[in-house]
């Protein structure tokens, strides 16, 4: 062959490959742009004009005087967004400069490491990689926060489209605005405004040269840079085993909070060498900032509140709910708006006035200990009551040595499929619920007990840890766990000997809280707004058994509300008319004509033994009687028989209507069990019972002038922008006249002053109010007022046991938050109106002291004085007919 035959078979070789190179490489081409164009066409619409629509906000909850108490957010929503010119410019530089300098030249996106990621994708085994735009990552965090960790070609070229609409429609300055809004920042903190606040408990308009360049550093690793991490302290030697002390930035019973700066060092100095050079610091600002210690900047913002605030908080979250529903709005877009759209709620919380309350609640000795009385302790070493049931368990009997639980014999089997079947009515209960329709049924255990150095523990809301698909309930309503929850889960739960063991990882118990509890709510008088609301002690989180607003019997409290308020209001109208009150014999002891022609606060009343429907009841708190005493002697010493007395004359409806317009809203009129009765009316054993707060807020009636205004925790909520979506406007209802209620308060007043309330009294301060024990020490409160607020306090156990001390506990502790609360305060209780008069030592609506019964008090006489003494011929039961008064 010829040397130029040679030559031409290589050309012509070397245009077949050229041309089909070219041709597979064209074809490739537009099977990439076919692959593209399909991906792009199948992508979520989106609008970039309206960017903000994608992103969940923080709500902000703000108290009183407008301060930041509590942020209301779901997963991935605490975020506030702020507008471009509110960020310092160092912070926007600083991200700029770490992040992606060419921001403000490129067009969304680095064309080479675009078609080098592409590459990478198809040619290589790794997953693409590459660093982003700032435009590229919004593009990612906005509109594919679900795939933005995939690292896949298809997500890549959604992402650059996304990426182009971007920079399409928005100016430079809204992406970049958009991208400190969105971007995680640790810590729980989405957006540079929440984590400033977070970190540094400052907007971002206060934030320094380095506390700009730390933020700026995190979101390259927001996990691994954030400046605080949050430890368990279970785990804590685990996880951290050199901790350094001077690390600890806060420490509670159940958490660890770290400084973590140190880990982002490094990542912080480049960004402020990065400045430098692209000249938006001097070298003299970079030395500066590098020469000062970070952990002196870190303030942490425990925003989102905890323990004793989170009871107000959460109760504010769900008011504004149902606020939003009366309104209009779904229960689903309310929560939504609530969770996820940025709401302002002005509440109407005073934050020093709930720390207070807080401070005492952590106080041991503000509290009655537990009285076993009454109960015993199996041989198990459970807490058993009279018939022997099991009120507690001991945790023994749940939770071996080694953290497991093991089901015993009798609790378990299983099928020929390898299913376990947990029997009911042993120590498992199966608790049924509603999620979406679907029925769902959660593995509890019954409640657990533990002991230390004396002290009680209950654990409730313990479950075992088993995901939704693999339980079914049987028809013999046993509970079905699936044999592939046992194969997914082998270090959750193992079988071993017949045994069906649960390890740690299998379940979860409930938080160790402190018996006796307690709950207090402090209301203003005249505007109905909850000032503090704590409801229990001990415990931390979110979502929190609020013990304030749940019911428990409210005892000899509920006696001002029901009895005498309905009694005086009964006299002061029957006076009115002109017309002298009917009264109705009920047994030998009553002597009618000691209760004058209408009630008053000096009707005298026997405090004798009552037949009531046949029997002798009720007894007082103390041994025996005391005979005749006043009305107003009966609420001081806080009589029982009197009280029931006084009932047994009044129309029931009444009594019923005249607590609803307290705002008590608890009171069972049908039913085999209700509170039609003069156990649950005069004395307080009430079926449902009543809360701290309506208590707290039915007591503000006495000094709003007999008015009851429904009690309010917020005043209004705006949107976003501004806008009010919702204002508070309580309603009030006349419950009493002025008279009635001045007298009522007077009454309360001398309670404190010389009846058994009187460890409630604040020294230089006025103060009113009644005590309150149930049957057996189950419950023990105070509710009383002073010239500016009322407040309820309820001590109990959670569980059925006895306090060592009943009312006079209460009183005390309500005696100093009360000195506190009302600390550099002065003045007296409502004035006298011009209805009420005084005479012979006592108050009376003007016109109810006709007939009123004066005793004879003997004159002492001499022995040796022989004159016979004249029959007295007074009426009535040994009354004095008295004229009534015009003027007194």
């Amino acid at each position: 062959m010829s040397i130029g035959g040679t030559m031409a078979n290589k050309k012509a070789i070397a245009k077949s490959i050229i041309k089909w190179s070219f041709y597979s490489v064209c074809a490739l081409g537009l099977f990439f742009v076919i692959y593209a164009a399909t991906i792009i066409a199948n992508s979520p619409k989106i609008d970039p004009d309206n960017i903000y629509s994608y992103l969940n906000e923080t709500s902000i909850i703000y108290d009183d005087s407008g301060n930041k108490v509590d942020s209301v957010y779901l997963d991935g929503g605490n975020r506030i967004n702020m507008k471009y010119e509110d960020f310092p410019k160092d912070l926007i530089n600083a991200v700029v400069a770490v992040e992606d300098k060419t921001f403000w030249s490129h067009h969304g996106f680095n064309i080479l490491r675009m078609f080098g990621a592409i590459k990478e994708s198809l040619f290589s085994e790794n997953s693409i990689g590459g660093t982003s735009t700032i435009t590229q990552q919004l593009a990612r965090n906005v509109y594919l926060p679900d795939r933005k960790s995939e690292r896949s070609l298809d997500r890549k070229i959604s992402e650059a489209w996304y990426t182009v609409l971007l920079e399409h429609r928005l100016t430079k300055e809204q992406i970049i605005e958009a991208y400190l809004n969105t971007i995680y920042m640790g810590n729980n903190s989405y957006g540079m405004a929440s984590a400033s606040n977070s970190y540094f408990s400052k907007d971002p308009g206060e934030l320094s040269l380095l506390e700009c360049a730390a933020l700026a550093s995190i979101p390259r690793s927001p996990d691994a840079y954030a400046l605080v991490r949050i430890l368990d302290n279970r785990t804590i030697e685990n996880d951290v085993p050199d901790l350094k002390k001077q690390n600890i930035i806060k420490s509670t019973a159940n958490y660890t909070t770290v400084y973590n700066g140190d880990v982002s060092k490094d990542r912080r100095d480049l960004t402020l060498e990065l400045m430098q050079e692209q000249g938006y610091i001097t070298q003299d600002q970079k030395t500066a900032a590098k020469g000062q210690d970070l952990k002196r900047s870190i303030h942490l913002n425990y925003l989102s509140a905890q323990g004793y605030t989170s009871y107000f908080t959460d109760f504010v979250a769900d008011e504004v709910i149902r606020g939003l529903i009366k309104k209009g709005y779904s229960e689903k877009s309310a929560r939504k708006m609530l969770y996820s759209g940025g709401l302002r709620i002005y509440s109407t919380l005073d934050s020093s006035m709930q720390k207070q309350v807080a401070s005492e609640f952590k106080k041991a000795s503000n509290f009655p200990s537990v009285s076993y009385a009454g109960v015993h302790f199996d041989k198990a070493g459970n807490i058993c009551n009279s018939k022997n049931q099991v009120m507690l368990y001991a945790k023994k009997n749940y939770i071996t040595k080694n953290k497991e639980f093991v089901l015993k014999k009798n609790e378990f089997d299983k099928d020929d499929k390898g299913n376990l079947i947990l029997r009911k009515g042993h120590r498992l209960a199966f608790i049924k619920d509603s999620n979406d329709g679907k029925e769902t049924y959660t593995i509890q255990f019954h409640p657990i007990f533990t002991r230390n150095g004396g002290k009680l523990y209950s654990i409730e809301n313990s479950v075992l840890l088993i995901p939704e698909k693999y339980k079914a309930i049987t028809s013999d309503g046993d509970l079905l766990i699936s044999s592939k929850y046992i194969k997914d889960h082998p270090g959750a739960v193992r079988l071993k000997n017949k045994k069906v063991i649960f390890t740690k990882e299998g379940y979860t118990l409930g938080q160790k809280i402190r018996q006796p509890q307690g709950a207090m709510v402090i209301c203003d008088n005249r505007t109905g707004h909850i000032k503090a609301m704590v409801g229990g002690r001990g415990a931390h989180g979110k979502k929190l058994y609020n013990r304030a607003v749940s019911t428990r019997q409210p005892g000899s409290a509920i006696k001002p509300l029901s009895v005498y308020t309905t009694a005086l209001t009964d006299g002061e109208k029957a006076s009115a008319k002109n017309k002298p009150q009917k009264f109705k014999r009920y047994d030998k002891n009553d002597n009618l004509g000691r209760y004058g022609s209408y009630w008053t606060a000096r009707s005298y009343i026997n405090d004798a033994p009552l037949t009531f429907n046949g029997r002798i009841w009720p007894k007082n708190a103390y041994y025996g009687y005391k005979g005749y005493v006043t009305m107003r002697k009966s609420v001081e010493q806080s009589v029982n028989v009197t009280a029931v007395r006084v009932f047994q004359q009044l129309e029931k409806e009444n009594v019923i209507n005249t607590l609803k317009d307290f705002g008590v809203s608890t009171v069972i009129e049908k039913g085999r069990r209700n509170d039609n009765n003069a156990a649950a009316l005069a004395l307080g054993g009430m079926t449902k019972g009543i809360s701290p707060l309506e208590m707290a807020s039915a007591y503000t009636t006495f000094q709003n002038d007999g008015k009851h205004r429904e009690y309010s925790c917020f005043t209004r909520v705006e949107n976003s922008k501004g806008d009010i979506v919702l204002e508070n406007e309580p309603s009030e209802k006349t419950v009493m006249s002025e008279g009635v209620a001045f007298i009522m308060s007077d009454i309360l007043r001398t309670t404190v002053t010389n009846g058994i309330g009187r460890d409630a009294k604040i020294p230089g301060q006025v103060t009113a109010g009644k005590t309150g024990t149930t049957s057996d020490k189950l419950d023990a409160w105070f509710c009383g007022f002073t010239p500016d607020y009322s407040a309820a306090l309820w001590l109990g156990n959670d569980i059925r046991l006895q306090l060592d001390e009943g009312s006079p506990a209460a009183a005390r502790m309500w005696s100093h938050i009360m000195r506190k609360v009302n600390n550099g305060r002065s003045g007296s209780l409502q004035s006298q109106p011009g209805s009420v008069i005084r005479y012979i030592g006592e108050y009376f609506i003007r016109g109810t002291q006709r007939n009123v019964y004066i005793p004879i008090v003997p004159k002492k006489t001499d022995p040796k004085d022989k004159k016979k003494k004249k029959k007295s011929k007074n009426t009535g039961g040994g009354s004095i007919q008295v004229p009534i008064v015009n003027d007194m």
